[in-house]
C-alpha cells in the first residue's frame, strides 16, 4: 500500500513539474537565462558573437582573417587554462578557434515547489546566468591581456612587434593616476598601428581621477562635459567604460604572483608575459589595500569586433532534473559550447598606472 502511494505521489509530481516546465523551462527559461547573460557579459557589446559558426572535423570555429590583419592569434583551449598565442603561416587564410563546455546546474528544496513557487525558477536562472557570464569573462579576460601584453618577433618580422604597454614614467607630473597625458598615449599608439580608438576601459578607482582633473589636466569644454555625464561619457570621441573587473580590486587586474585577487598574476621575476611590474598592489588578510601598485585599463578600436570572436554553437539549454527527486529536490541542468579568439593583435591596448608612493 505504500509503494501504492509513493508512485501515485511521484506520478503526480512528476505531472506537476511538466506543468511547470512547459511554463518556466526548456525554451523559456532556456531564452530567458540566455537574454540575461547578454546583459550580464561585459565582452558580448564588443565580440563578434556568433551562434552559427562555420566548424572543422575537430570541432573547431574557423574564420577568415580580416584583411589586411598581421596573422597573430589568441585563443584558450578550455576554461581554466591560460591563453595560447601562435602565428599562421602567410599562406594560411583561416583561423581556428577551440569550443569548450561551460556547465551550470541549480537546484533547490523540493516544499518550494510544493508551494507552487515559480519565483525558486527564475532565482535559480538569475544565477545560472551570472555563472555563464562569469566564465565568458574570464575567458575573454585572459586573452585580451595576453594580446595586450606579449612582444612578437616570429616569423617573416623583421623588427619584432612591441606589446602594446603604454605608461608614464615616474617622474612625469602625470603619473599615477587616469590622466590626459596617459589617454593622448594610448590615442598616439594606435595612431601608429593606423587605427581608431573607441573606448576605454577603466576601474570606477581610477575613473574617479578625472573627477580631479583641472585646467591644467583638460580644456574647460571638455571638462565640463565629463561632469555633465558624471564621470563617464567621452573624451574626443573615445567612450570611457567603468568596468568593475578592473583596479585594485578588480578580479582581473594583473598583480603580484603572491596576490589572493583573480587569475591574472605575474610570475616570481613581476612578469606577466613581457609586462614587467615594478609595484604590485600589496593586500592584507582581510583584502584591505596596504601599498598602492599598478592598475590598468584598455583601449579597443573601432574594429574590435571584426577580430576578436566568440562563437557559441550551443546556447545554454535548461534540461529539468527529474532524479533530484530521491533527495527531496528540484532543480535543472544544463551547458554552453563556446570560444573565445583574438585574430590580431593591433586592436587592443593597455595602459599602466602605477599608484606607488615610496
Amino acid at each position: 500500500m505504500e509503494k501504492y502511494d509513493l508512485m501515485n505521489d511521484f506520478e503526480r509530481a512528476v505531472e506537476e513539474f511538466k506543468k511547470i516546465e512547459e511554463v518556466l523551462t526548456s525554451a523559456p527559461l532556456s531564452a530567458y537565462i540566455n537574454k540575461k547573460i547578454e546583459e550580464l557579459s561585459v565582452f558580448r557589446q564588443i565580440c563578434d558573437v556568433d551562434f552559427n559558426p562555420t566548424m572543422d572535423k575537430e570541432g573547431k570555429a574557423i574564420y577568415d582573417f580580416p584583411n589586411d590583419e598581421e596573422p597573430l592569434i589568441w585563443t584558450i583551449p578550455s576554461l581554466g587554462y591560460v591563453a595560447a598565442d601562435y602565428m599562421e603561416p602567410f599562406s594560411m587564410q583561416q583561423a581556428k578557434i577551440p569550443i569548450f563546455c561551460v556547465q551550470a546546474a541549480r537546484d533547490w528544496s523540493y516544499k518550494y515547489m510544493k508551494d507552487r513557487r515559480e519565483d525558486m525558477v527564475m532565482r535559480a536562472g538569475n544565477s545560472i546566468a551570472k555563472a555563464l557570464a562569469s566564465y565568458e569573462t574570464e575567458a575573454a579576460w585572459k586573452c585580451v591581456s595576453s594580446c595586450a601584453t606579449t612582444t612578437h618577433s616570429g616569423m617573416g618580422m623583421y623588427v619584432p612587434r612591441p606589446a602594446n604597454i603604454y605608461q608614464l614614467p615616474g617622474s612625469h607630473p602625470a603619473s599615477g593616476y587616469f590622466s590626459k597625458e596617459l589617454v593622448n598615449r594610448l590615442i598616439v599608439g594606435s595612431t601608429r598601428a593606423n587605427r581608431n580608438l573607441k573606448e576605454i576601459w577603466v576601474s570606477p578607482e581610477d575613473m574617479a581621477d578625472i573627477r580631479e582633473w583641472n585646467s591644467n589636466d583638460i580644456d574647460p569644454v571638455t571638462r565640463r562635459s565629463i561632469f555633465m555625464a558624471a564621470g563617464m561619457g567621452k573624451i574626443w570621441g573615445i567612450n570611457l567604460r567603468v568596468v568593475d573587473d578592473l583596479g585594485v580590486r578588480g578580479r582581473f587586474n594583473v598583480n603580484g604572483h603572491s596576490s589572493e585577487y583573480g587569475p591574472l598574476k605575474c610570475d616570481e621575476k613581476g612578469l606577466y608575459n613581457n609586462y614587467d611590474i615594478l609595484h604590485p598592489n600589496i593586500m592584507d588578510q582581510d583584502g584591505g589595500l596596504v601599498i598602492a601598485g599598478e592598475t590598468q585599463v584598455y583601449a579597443f578600436t573601432d574594429e574590435i569586433s571584426s577580430v576578436f570572436k566568440m562563437p557559441i554553437p550551443e546556447p545554454y539549454k535548461a534540461i529539468w532534473d527529474y532524479h533530484l527527486m530521491r533527495r527531496q529536490k528540484s532543480g535543472f541542468f544544463g551547458w554552453e559550447y563556446l570560444g573565445v579568439g583574438i585574430l590580431a593583435p593591433d586592436h587592443i591596448f593597455m595602459g599602466v598606472i602605477d599608484r606607488y608612493s615610496p
